[in-house]
């Protein structure tokens, strides 16, 4: 599946993987409204070496959801790993996801989470639809459009 649409906004692999070549790390970027990093003192055991960003925006202030995608990705810290970031990209799974199928990845992934979700993620309205971008043992990632906003979630381990 190369495209479906999602809203009125079409996610399309060609694009998505088409702004992931334009991004220029050395210069300004784009950045989500709001990113909120869960490192592994957040969670119950920081053993666990679990680490969760979500990144939300307003459909008002996005530039459109492709690049609120993108550039949720890249609030993964890349500097170190700059030449891995478009096979990542590239390897995205990018599936439609139910809004219950979204709520349990989300539910799973956060869990063992010391403190609260953010509100965007934790009290949500008027789900539209969502997509699967990566589901590996130590790597998910999900995307989210409601009718005012968008969210990522990410998650991933190094244990």
């Amino acid at each position: 599946m190369d495209s479906f649409v999602l809203s009125e906004m079409s996610f399309d692999r060609n694009r998505i993987v088409e702004n992931a070549r334009s991004v220029d790390f050395d210069g300004p970027l784009y950045s989500p409204s709001e990113v909120h990093r869960f490192d592994q003192l957040c969670f119950e055991s920081p053993s666990s070496e679990e680490l969760i960003i979500v990144t939300c925006t307003r459909k008002s202030e996005a530039i459109d959801a492709n690049e609120f995608l993108i550039h949720s990705l890249l609030e993964n810290d890349w500097n170190h790993r700059r030449k891995y970031f478009l096979p990542y990209v590239e390897s995205a799974l990018l599936l439609p996801l139910r809004e219950d199928e979204f709520n349990e990845i989300l539910c799973v992934r956060s869990s063992r989470l010391a403190v609260p979700l953010p509100e965007c993620v934790a009290r949500p309205r008027r789900f539209v639809s969502a997509l699967k971008i990566f589901d590996d043992w130590n790597d998910v990632a999900v995307v989210a459009e409601y009718q005012s906003h968008y969210v990522c979630f990410m998650w991933s381990t190094t244990a």
